[in-house]
């Protein structure tokens, strides 16, 4: 829970307050603009490298996996 938490600490700054974010399965999941999709991809793949973030665009939300081998338990 604690790589969750600090993962939503990270992005909430960049989120608006009616826009959403939340975890399923491991995949943050974030009802957001494109422009804010954006700015939380360039913000986790500074923290988790390029390729340890994966950006995927749902009909009504974005999704961001995470496949760093090296993420923190």
């Amino acid at each position: 829970m604690s790589f969750e938490k600090g993962v939503l600490s990270s992005v909430s700054d960049v989120l608006g307050n009616d826009n959403a974010a939340v975890f399923s399965y491991g995949t943050l999941f974030v009802t957001c603009s494109e422009e804010e999709a954006r700015s939380i991809f360039h913000r986790l793949t500074n923290t988790f490298g390029l390729g340890g973030v994966k950006m995927s665009k749902w009909p009504t939300e974005y999704a961001f996996d995470f496949t760093a081998p090296n993420l923190p338990q």
